[in-house]
């Protein structure tokens, strides 16, 4: 519009002046000097456009692949819940099949003296209870596994779900194997959290379909925590004596001017860059002053219960 307005303005007045005239910019000077602008702005633009729709697909492609990952483990779960569904339904046909037989014992003669109504009914009793149990351990299974997808959804980072396929025979190294491999995407030192949420340790080697994790506990699994109340830097996890209680583990270089009561909750805090920040891992059972009397130690009572691991979660991307 600008340029406009002056091309208009240098074409007014007495054009039968020459001395004017030869000063005034021919009409085709004007519009060039128009198109080298608009061309330049809509070079511009265009570039702005190019950016964005990068950017775009970008983003695109890793919200589609986070969705992908999650309907991955949703279908896996759900293939598990059928599985111990078709196992029950195995059960209980068991069972009808059973009582069939036993009216058919009892309608014949030569049975008699071998299966009595009270027989039958301690059976069906028992397979009863086999059922109660059963069924409350799906429902408990169930429970579980819907959690754990649920806290899959909620947490900013990407995981795999992996199970716990083998352990370690010594008892001072606390280590799993897991089903997951490089094959997966699995790498060393990447963390582990149980299904809640709670920290569980960290991988230390990677094979091709397989690997193994170094639990809390271990000697090799050390790494930095906080006091949640305090957010003062400077604990570290790091077991210096063995422990036979799974859920017990050791936390020195405590600032000793720092208050820590039994009840208080611990976290990692971020440094080092080995777990991300926040990360539950236990609470405070008892605190004591070095004997140097420099820093303080706690024990931690962790939330994770390492003797019942059966599935964890690998952080891939935090």
């Amino acid at each position: 519009n600008v340029l406009l307005n002056e091309l208009n303005n240098l074409t007014k007045g007495d054009h039968n002046d020459e001395d004017t005239n030869d000063k005034l910019p021919s009409h085709n000077e004007v519009l060039k000097a128009i198109m080298v602008q608009f061309n330049q702005m809509k070079n511009k633009l265009e570039q702005k456009e190019a950016q964005f729709e990068a950017q775009n697909v970008k983003y695109k492609a890793q919200f589609e692949a986070h969705l992908e990952n999650q309907r991955v483990n949703v279908l896996a779960q759900e293939a598990k819940h059928q599985e111990e569904i078709s196992r029950l339904t195995n059960l209980l046909k068991l069972q009808q099949e059973n009582n069939d037989l036993n009216k058919n014992l009892l309608n014949d003669d030569q049975y008699d003296k071998i299966t009595t109504p009270i027989e039958v009914d301690v059976n069906n009793q028992v397979l009863n209870s086999d059922l109660k149990i059963e069924n409350d351990h799906l429902r408990a299974e169930n429970h579980r596994l819907r959690e754990a997808a649920e806290w899959g959804l909620r947490i900013p980072w990407r995981t795999k779900l992996a199970q716990v396929i083998g352990r370690d025979s010594f008892n001072w190294w606390r280590r799993v194997k897991l089903n997951l491999g490089s094959q997966n995407g699995i790498r060393p030192n990447q963390p582990l959290v149980s299904i809640r949420g709670n920290l569980v340790g960290r991988v230390s080697e990677v094979g091709l379909k397989t690997s193994w994790a170094v639990l809390l506990g271990d000697p090799n699994c050390r790494f930095s925590a906080l006091i949640k109340s305090s957010r003062q830097q400077g604990g570290i996890v790091s077991p210096r004596r063995f422990n036979s209680n799974y859920r017990i583990i050791e936390m020195t270089y405590l600032p000793s001017d720092i208050e820590v009561r039994p009840g208080y909750s611990v976290v990692t805090s971020g440094l080092g860059g080995a777990f991300p920040k926040e990360i539950p891992v236990g609470q405070v059972e008892d605190s004591w002053l070095s004997r140097d009397g420099l820093y303080k130690e706690a024990k931690i009572k962790i939330h994770a219960d390492l003797n019942s691991l059966e599935e964890v979660r690998i952080l891939t991307e935090y």
